[in-house]
């Protein structure tokens, strides 16, 4: 082992001798033979001479002082790059790899060049000379060029954006006004952790936690009326964001109410035939359900002791020429006698066995209560008849709907049956009951059908419409919806918006009513407005962690 360590370290002494041996060669040397070996051994690796591997611009004496990142930075600057992918760049010419056109030359930038910015106030060192660690940091970190169509890209010196390629522009300087510190008065004290719970004086709030105060800004510029900070935003970020603003304005709204109904029978023409005496049915000439009836019909004939009795009263009184023939045929009408009947019993003198009953309305035989042979009393109802000239169509509308329907509202319907043809009514009964397991109320309908083409048990699609009025009116989508109040983002100034809280109120044909909030001609945002309402509410909640 010791005699492998003796040949270690006479071989490092031997390494040390001879590297010191070639340093002094070097540096014994003339600088003119150092600089031509150099060149000899840059030309025996690169193929290129010295002069031919930099700018011709630069001499020797340009860069015999560079630092090590600026020599390399000199070697690694590519000097091509392709006309349609300013992303594909190399340091020879060649073809691009994604589309196979020719690289081209970069035009050289003069450093000198004039750049048609905003002029900006040079610092002096009687300006930061007072600064403190922050501020002094804020100074050298404060990126001063970005890309016009990537904002996020930012640089503190000139050059493209590795995105597009597109060369940064220098960003407009803002100026910080400082301003003495005044007292401010309390707004409101506020949960740190929800900004909607808001209390007049300090106290906790729904999680435990202290409320913390918002402050009256006074003449800040980005805070009115106690309500969420104002967001600046230039014109040309604004249309990055495809913000579109439009007024509030004066709008006539009628809301419509799309429903299902059913048609059924007009109650108001159903009709009810009793006979007036007790008897026995001897002849039925209407016997089936759905039958139509014309008014004057008879529907049945049968046999009554009792009229037979006051017929024969009225033959004797006939005879006798008294006075009582009149008591007799008046008794005859009030057991529903037909005036023809009583008519042929008086002038022949005879009594008839068979009385007719007739119907006393056109319409359709909807309930039959007899058949030959039956015993009836004034209290059986021998035939139901309805008339279908005129339905009623009831149709359902949900509990939160009420307030737009009113008697008299018109109606538009439509039956699958007869899709050619909408018929107009109106609504004419509100029912007062809600059903407790559709939560719905129902709400009556009546239709004029001189054809009848509406039959009962139809289902028709009804689209009801409410009374017009004035409001003023938002787009429904620049609404941005919270728990408890839903908010506009309104355009205070140019480039500067602020989400105000406003009350809504009916909703039709994409627009929403404004109750409290904003006022006619007020410019609002209906799109882009999320981004800007979450920045201020961001900004809100900073300053109230920080007391301001």
């Amino acid at each position: 082992m010791k005699f492998i360590f003796k040949i270690i370290k006479t071989l490092f002494t031997l390494s040390l001798l001879i590297a010191i041996a070639i340093s002094a060669f070097w540096f014994l040397n003339e600088q003119d033979t150092r600089e031509e070996w150099y060149n000899k051994t840059v030309a025996q690796v690169t193929g290129k001479t010295f002069d031919e591997s930099f700018d011709h611009e630069h001499s020797m004496d340009d860069v015999k002082n560079d630092s090590v990142p600026e020599h390399s930075k000199r070697h690694a600057d590519p000097n091509y790059v392709c006309p349609m992918h300013p992303q594909i760049v190399k340091g020879e010419e060649g073809n691009c790899p994604i589309c196979g056109m020719d690289l081209v030359l970069k035009e050289v930038v003069e450093e000198e060049k004039v750049v048609k910015k905003k002029k900006t106030k040079k610092i002096t060192m009687d300006d930061v000379k007072n600064d403190t660690v922050p501020q002094h940091s804020k100074r050298h970190s404060d990126p001063n060029y970005v890309c016009p169509m990537h904002p996020q890209i930012v640089k503190g010196e000139e050059g493209n954006c590795p995105i597009c390629g597109m060369d940064l522009v220098l960003k407009e300087p803002v100026e910080e006004i400082d301003s003495e510190p005044k007292e401010k008065k309390i707004l409101y004290w506020v949960a740190p952790m929800d900004a909607n719970y808001r209390r007049d004086e300090p106290g906790k709030s729904l999680m435990g936690m202290d409320l913390v105060p918002v402050y009256d800004e006074g003449s800040s510029d980005d805070m009115a009326d106690g309500g969420l900070p104002k967001i600046t935003i230039n014109a040309t970020t604004a249309q990055n964001m495809g913000v579109r603003i439009e007024k509030a304005k004066m709008t006539e709204l009628s809301r419509t109410i799309k429903t299902i109904g059913s048609v059924t029978y007009n109650e108001d023409s159903i009709h009810h035939i009793h006979a007036r005496a007790s008897g026995w049915v001897e002849k039925v000439y209407t016997k089936s359900l759905g039958d139509p009836v014309e008014k004057g019909k008879t529907l049945l004939e049968f046999y009554s002791p009792d009229i037979l009795a006051a017929q024969k009263d009225l033959v004797i009184a006939s005879r006798a020429g008294s006075s009582l023939g009149k008591a007799s045929r008046t008794r005859l009408r009030d057991l529903n006698v037909p005036k023809s009947v009583i008519d042929r019993v008086s002038r022949t003198g005879k009594s008839q066995n068979r009385i007719p009953i007739v119907a006393n309305h056109t319409g359709v035989v909807t309930r039959i209560g007899i058949k030959n042979g039956m015993y009836i009393t004034p209290g059986t109802e021998i035939y139901t008849i309805a008339d279908l000239s005129s339905v009623w169509i009831i149709v359902d509308v949900f509990e939160h709907q009420l307030t737009w329907v009113k008697v008299g509202n018109k109606a538009e319907i439509q039956v699958q049956g007869v899709l050619s043809k909408t018929w107009q009514g109106k609504v004419d009964y509100i029912y007062p009951e809600l059903n407790p397991k559709t939560r719905t109320l129902k709400v009556r309908l009546t239709i004029n059908t001189p054809k009848q083409l509406l039959k009962p048990n139809m289902f028709a699609d009804v689209t009801l419409f409410t009374n017009n009025k004035q409001a003023l009116t938002v787009p429904a989508e620049s609404i941005i919806y919270y728990e408890n109040s839903p908010r506009l983002v309104k355009v205070v100034a140019e480039n500067k918006y602020q989400p105000i809280e406003v009350k809504i109120g009916m909703k039709s044909d994409g627009q929403v009513e404004i109750l409290e909030g904003i006022e006619e001609g007020d410019k609002i945002l209906v799109s882009g407005q999320f981004m800007i309402d979450s920045e201020s509410n961001l900004q809100a909640s900073f300053r109230r962690l920080s007391g301001k």
